[in-house]
């Protein structure tokens, strides 16, 4: 399985940063690791992700 680098951020900081072959993405709004990963690709907030992946879907 590939590995990425993954860089995970927050405002005030690097919270961490390492290989990964695998990112789940939970949220206060729930889980969206269904979501294909190019739907969060310069997005605003999760409302923007959704309807990214409603347009990636067809």
């Amino acid at each position: 399985m590939a590995e990425l680098h993954v860089e995970l951020v927050s405002v005030e900081r690097e919270v961490w940063s390492g290989e990964a072959t695998q990112v789940v993405a939970k949220t206060t709004e729930g889980e969206y690791d269904h979501i294909p990963e190019q739907a969060f690709f310069l997005c605003g907030g999760i409302e923007d992700v959704e309807a990214n992946a409603k347009k990636l879907a067809g």
